[in-house]
């Protein structure tokens, strides 16, 4: 009779192999997976320079798209912006204390995310997703704003060059927030609204208002000592 246990035997090493590629597999895919759940990776900038600069990062520079990463710049650190970068993902996180600036024309984009901080963004253009967390209480410095947020209440100090566009949701500028306007700059009203509940809109400065597309409530964006000209360019059976 053959020994029971000699076959066993036999099996086993024949199969141990097998089984160890089957383990290695199983546990890159989780691996795979837990990187695409969201397992996000932190990047803060030691030095100034690019953002594309492994040296302003003290290693790997983060992407330009991100997913899941969370972005640090410290107070005291300028990051220069050498492409547009985009937060597209619930765990994203852009925070900065210290500055954001762009020597080119390169745009900020959060489609979903956290954009935090209180230091100095300072970049061509910010346009803000719906599903977007804003607690920057910092300085924003852009050419073109728009957001559509359902709701971002913000306390930060605005300064917008030429135009402050709102195609849905609210902005609600409270205690400490600031919208400031310069020469000929332009509030454009497309579905959006503007209101102040304890922050400043400093409006002396020539400026426009357009309303566009839909039916609107007039807010404080008239109220204003340097409003010049407002337009109203409205589809049918819309009203302001």
């Amino acid at each position: 009779m053959r020994n029971p246990s000699i076959n066993t035997y036999k099996y086993m090493k024949t199969k141990l192999p097998t089984l160890k590629k089957i383990s290695i597999l199983f546990l890159f895919s989780i691996m795979m997976l837990g990187n695409k759940a969201g397992f996000a990776t932190s990047f803060t900038a030691v030095t100034s320079g690019p953002w594309s600069s492994a040296v302003t990062w003290g290693g790997t520079a983060p992407d330009f798209i991100l997913m899941v990463s969370q972005i640090t710049i410290p107070v005291g650190v300028v990051v220069i912006m050498d492409n547009d970068v985009t937060l597209d993902g619930p765990t994203v996180e852009l925070v900065v204390h210290g500055t954001l600036s762009t020597s080119t024309s390169n745009t900020v984009t959060v489609t979903e995310g956290l954009i935090g901080g209180t230091g100095t963004i300072m970049v061509d253009n910010v346009i803000i997703g719906a599903n977007v967390v804003f607690d920057f209480t910092g300085i924003l410095n852009t050419n073109t704003f728009v957001s559509y947020a359902d709701s971002l209440q913000t306390a930060a100090s605005f300064m917008v060059n030429q135009t402050f566009t709102l195609p849905g949701g609210v902005v609600n500028f409270v205690s400490g927030g600031s919208l400031n306007l310069a020469a000929n700059a332009t509030i454009v009203i497309s579905g959006g609204q503007l209101t102040v509940n304890g922050g400043t809109l400093n409006l002396s400065s020539y400026y426009n208002v357009t309303y566009s597309t839909v039916t609107a409530v007039a807010g404080p964006e008239l109220s204003g000592s340097g409003i010049q000209n407002v337009y109203i360019d409205l589809g049918v059976a819309n009203s302001v």
